[in-house]
């Protein structure tokens, strides 16, 4: 092969040897076909297409304004000219974005006349949105209130849910004219805040202001508004919870007593104002949101201890009765004093005595327990007052009535939690959002049914309340499982 080789190069050698002009054409030939491609590669730079220009992603006649190009400028042009305004950050090809663009078309087909509705496009490269906002993921809602905000939408992405939250956003405050509208706001909502506020020297008292700033920052920590605001301008009314003093707070409590703002102790402030009501609510029942089958959000609450799930369907824009039934019972579980007291306290003995140093008057004693006379008194069948003449002396005479309280029966659900080792936590889902969830835990196929189940994580034990069975059972079933 080597041989075969080296007599190849020197036949070549010899051919150039007899014609060296040939041998220096074939050099300058393959020098002018070299340098060309040599330098036509040295410039090539890699070609992008560039990209399609955006369309729009909303219907034409749908009523918001589709800043699909990112123009961000225009957007805060249009949040000046309107009282309540909703912006809604969306990129074109996000399946969450395509998902909610319905619900929210379908929201501004109802509230287009008191709300303005944004779309911008914040994926555009070129759009100024995608320049100067950095969101981590799609799609982003923010509402404004007279240039007060951003106040960030966390919640479902769903008509019903959005539109109750645009309402509370657009009338942060109830008006309470009289006292039974009062009676009725404190007995719809399980944490409700009154604020009394004398509009005689100010058309918007400096306090009210605030009240009102109060109310907007509380729904960024409170998306399912738990927490109701309203406002008291009458005196008359605003002693219906005991508020005399111009710009007083109320805060208004079922389990404990009911708090008023110390203003004394602190600032009136719009973060106070919200702290002060966030640290010192009641709630009894939570209602909580897992994203997905799997949530990090939902183990978190299960780790605390024993859960009762409720799986309901639920309408924010409605009245729900079973809502209701399921607030009361997670209430009577709580309810360890106050109105509940007297009917779990124990027995009590009371002395009636006669001192004729002090006129015709009677001292009523009363102690605990009253263990001789007890075990004497058996022997009187007397309806309601047990009465025993013990005594006679030179300045009068003692006498002892013990009544008995009635107890709660045995399966009663009132006051458990203070009875019971076992401290059980309410919470509610939609079944509209989690039925996957709920059918994992046990749940039948009838999704318009309501679902309930205790899970107990520690001890590693899943109850399921019978289908068959009613909300009465409820109290039952609550009850068993603590004991």
């Amino acid at each position: 092969m080597l041989r075969r080789v080296r007599a190849q190069l020197r036949q070549a050698v010899d051919q150039m040897a007899k014609r060296p002009e040939l041998c220096c054409g074939a050099i300058l030939l393959t020098c002018a076909l070299i340098l060309p491609l040599t330098l036509t590669c040295s410039r090539v730079k890699s070609v992008v297409a560039s990209p399609r220009a955006p369309l729009r992603f909303f219907p034409a006649e749908a009523p918001l304004a589709d800043l699909f190009l990112g123009q961000l400028e225009e957007a805060d042009r249009l949040l000046e000219e309107a009282d309540v305004s909703l912006v809604f950050y969306y990129a074109p090809w996000c399946a969450h974005c395509l998902a909610a663009r319905q619900h929210v078309q379908q929201v501004a087909l109802r509230l287009a006349q008191q709300v303005q509705f944004v779309a911008v496009n914040c994926w555009w490269h070129q759009g100024r949105c995608r320049k100067q906002k950095s969101f981590f993921q799609y799609p982003v809602i923010h509402l404004f209130y007279r240039r007060v905000g951003p106040i960030e939408y966390r919640g479902p992405v769903r008509a019903e849910y959005l539109e109750s939250f645009i309402q509370r956003v657009s009338a942060p405050l109830t008006y309470l004219p009289s006292v039974r509208a009062l009676h009725t706001f404190l007995t719809q909502h399980q944490q409700a805040v009154v604020g009394y506020f004398q509009f005689n020297s100010s058309p918007q008292p400096a306090g009210y202001i605030i009240f009102l700033l109060s109310a907007l920052h509380a729904l960024r920590r409170d998306q399912q508004g738990e927490v109701r605001f309203a406002v008291v301008t009458n005196q008359a009314v605003a002693g219906g919870v005991s508020l005399r003093e111009d710009e007083s707070v109320y805060l208004h409590r079922r389990l404990n007593s009911s708090l008023v703002f110390p203003r004394t102790q602190r600032n009136f402030t719009v973060q106070a104002v919200c702290d002060w009501v966030f640290e010192n609510r009641e709630s009894v029942i939570h209602w909580i949101q897992p994203t997905g089958a799997k949530s990090y959000s939902l183990e978190a609450e299960l780790q605390k201890g024993p859960a009762l799930l409720t799986f309901l369907p639920h309408n924010p824009l409605a009245a729900n009765q079973l809502l209701t039934q399921v607030t009361d019972v997670a209430l009577q579980y709580h309810s360890c004093s106050g109105s509940q007291e007297d009917s779990v306290s124990v027995p009590r003995c009371c002395r009636s005595l006669l001192d004729p140093l002090a006129g015709p008057s009677v001292c009523e004693l009363c102690v605990s327990h009253c263990w001789a006379l007890e075990l004497y008194l058996q022997r009187v069948s007397l309806s309601s007052c047990r009465s025993v003449q013990s005594s006679y002396g030179v300045f009068g005479r003692w006498s002892v009535c013990c009544r008995s309280v009635p107890r709660p029966p045995p399966d009663s659900i009132t006051g458990l939690q203070c009875r019971s080792n076992k401290t059980l936590r309410f919470y509610l889902l939609d079944t509209q959002l989690h039925w996957t969830l709920a059918q994992r835990l046990g749940a039948s196929t009838d999704q318009s049914l309501p679902f309930i189940t205790i899970i107990n994580l520690r001890d590693e034990t899943h109850y399921v309340l019978n289908h068959t069975d009613t909300l009465g059972t409820h109290s039952k079933h609550t009850h068993t499982h603590t004991h």
